[in-house]
């Protein structure tokens, strides 16, 4: 009686598989809830591939035909995600491709100014705005400056949750600022906008005057000044007396005094000649 042949295949050679377009890069940020994960497969005998995500079995597929097998993933959650894909012929052999990573972020940049305050006035040229910045997910790409809603510079290399500043030398006037920082999926924060009056200059006072220069005891006096200042509010005015027992003392001036025609840039006081 003749035996039936039997054939007998040896493989003891892993299947080749590797990335191809369009698999994100490893380390990828982006806003999009979906992405392909595409491979190129070669073995005689191929048998399955499997897509693994964050360690567990994603979903999978026997082969059919052809050298190059996909996985499409949409709807997913904000997050970062592990992912490679295994393949195994029939003969038992396995072989996977490198782990990559990709991060899904769809949360702005969390954002707030440190200094200078709002509406706030210097008497220096040279100022420092200063912001704080962090990221849930991906990390922050870049942080800017903006003067009167320009960019006036950027820093790419940002510190996330420490205090981080653009130091800048401003000519007298009054300036709208504000922060606006990047992640690395391109969300986009912009800060509050701030004001800062940036006065290097002294004020103005002419036409210093007192209703009279001979007076009883006990008799009130006005005195009165214009006051000017080309870039500030005036904060305050104050007109040092000289007094004859107490000797030097100062009096508020101010542009609603009942005498001296005050008012807008002319500021007066009444002081009671008691000594």
């Amino acid at each position: 009686m003749l035996l039936p042949n039997i054939t007998v295949i040896v493989d003891a050679t892993a299947p080749l598989i590797f990335f191809t377009e369009p698999t994100p890069v490893n380390n990828t940020n982006q806003t999009q809830t979906s992405f392909t994960v595409n491979v190129t497969i070669n073995d005689t005998y191929l048998n399955m591939t499997a897509l693994f995500i964050n360690g567990t079995l994603n979903q999978s597929k026997n082969y059919t035909s052809g050298n190059l097998t996909n996985f499409s993933l949409t709807n997913l959650n904000e997050g970062a995600y592990l992912y490679h894909v295994e393949i195994n012929d029939s003969a038992g052999n396995v072989n996977r491709t490198e782990t990559r990573l990709i991060k899904i972020d769809l949360t702005n940049p969390l954002l707030y100014l440190e200094d200078p305050n709002p509406s706030n006035y210097t008497n220096v040229d040279t100022v420092i705005f200063k912001y704080n910045v962090s990221d849930n997910l991906a990390g922050i790409k870049n942080c800017s400056l903006l003067i009167n809603a320009t960019v006036n510079q950027t820093n790419l290399t940002v510190t996330q949750g420490a205090s981080q500043n653009f130091t800048l030398r401003l000519e007298n006037g009054s300036y709208n600022w504000s922060i606006q920082c990047y992640d690395f999926p391109d969300n986009l924060n912009l800060s509050e906008t701030r004001n800062i009056t940036v006065d290097t200059t002294i004020p103005l006072i002419f036409d210093e005057a007192v209703n009279a220069t001979q007076i009883a005891i006990n008799t009130r006096v006005c005195i009165n000044a214009t006051v000017l200042d080309t870039f500030s509010n005036i904060s305050n005015v104050l007109a040092e007396i000289n007094r004859p027992e107490s000797g030097l003392t100062n009096v508020t001036l101010t542009n609603t005094s009942s005498c001296g025609n005050a008012g807008g840039a002319v500021y007066a006081a009444t002081v009671l000649s008691n000594e």
